[in-house]
C-alpha cells in the first residue's frame, strides 16, 4: 500500500515536469502578427531660403542686414543673397590711374549664398559674375572705359561642413575678381560625388571694404557713374 502511493506520487512528479518544459517550448513560438504601410513622395525643394549669417551658415541672419537682401530666387538650387551694391563715394579726380577703396562700416561683411537642395546624385555648381559695361556717367553717358572693380577673394562656409559651420570649408573654393563684361568664376562647389561638397546652405563673405574700383589716367570726367553687376549660377561644377 505505501508502495503505490509512492509510485503514484513519483508519477505525478513527472507529469509536472512534463508540463513545465512544455510552457517553455510554447513561449519561444512565433506570436501573432500584421503589417502597416510607410508612404512618403519627395518632391522639389523649390521654396526660397532666408538669408543666413554668414559666418556660421546654420544659423538665420540676425540682426537683418539690407546691404546684403535676400533675393527670393527659388530652389532647388538657388542665388539667396547678394550684396546690394559697391559704393565709392564722392572722390577726387586724378589724371593718373588711382585705386578708390569701397566705402562701409569697419567689420561689415558683404556676401553671397548658395543653397542646393537638389537630391542625391546632383553635386556642383557654379557661380559667376560679370558687369553690363563700364561705369557711365548718369546724364552724359560718358563711360569710364577701362574702369575696373575688383572683389577679394572670400571665405566659404558650409551649413554641412563636418568641421562646424563656422569653419572654412576646403571643398569650396572662392576667387577673387576682376569684373569685367565677361562671365567670370567666384564661387563653385566641385561636380564629385565622393565629397558632396555644396549641398544645403554655402556662403562666400569678405569685407565690404576689400573691394575697390581702379579708374585708369587720362579718363576721369567729373560726373556721377553708376552700372550693373550680374551674378549667375550654373548647375554643375568649375569644370562642366
Amino acid at each position: 500500500m505505501k508502495r503505490g502511493m509512492f509510485e503514484k506520487i513519483f508519477f505525478a512528479g513527472l507529469v509536472s515536469v512534463s508540463f513545465s518544459l512544455g510552457i517553455g517550448i510554447t513561449g519561444n513560438a512565433a506570436a501573432n502578427q500584421a503589417d502597416s504601410e510607410g508612404e512618403i513622395e519627395l518632391i522639389p525643394h523649390e521654396s526660397p531660403t532666408d538669408p543666413k549669417d554668414p559666418a556660421a551658415p546654420s544659423e538665420p541672419q540676425e540682426p537683418i542686414d539690407p546691404n546684403n537682401p535676400a533675393t527670393d530666387n527659388k530652389g532647388p538650387l538657388s542665388l539667396d543673397v547678394v550684396p546690394k551694391g559697391f559704393y565709392f563715394g564722392a572722390q577726387k579726380m586724378y589724371h593718373s590711374a588711382h585705386k578708390y577703396p569701397a566705402v562701409g562700416a569697419v567689420e561689415h561683411k558683404q556676401y553671397l549664398q548658395v543653397t542646393d537642395n537638389r537630391g542625391e546624385g546632383s553635386y556642383g555648381w557654379t557661380l559667376k559674375v560679370r558687369q553690363d559695361g563700364y561705369l557711365r556717367n548718369k546724364q552724359s553717358r560718358y563711360a569710364l572705359k577701362g574702369a575696373t572693380l575688383f572683389l577679394p577673394n572670400g571665405e566659404a562656409r558650409n551649413r554641412n561642413n563636418h568641421e562646424g559651420a563656422t569653419e572654412i570649408d576646403p571643398d569650396l573654393t572662392t576667387h577673387n575678381v576682376e569684373v569685367t563684361n565677361e562671365e567670370k568664376i567666384i564661387f563653385s562647389a566641385p561636380d564629385d560625388a565622393s565629397k558632396k561638397a555644396g549641398k544645403s546652405v554655402s556662403t562666400n563673405s569678405w569685407q565690404s571694404q576689400g573691394v575697390s574700383l581702379m579708374i585708369p589716367k587720362g579718363i576721369a570726367r567729373e560726373g556721377e557713374y553708376s552700372n550693373k553687376i550680374y551674378w549667375i549660377l550654373t548647375d554643375g561644377g568649375p569644370t562642366n
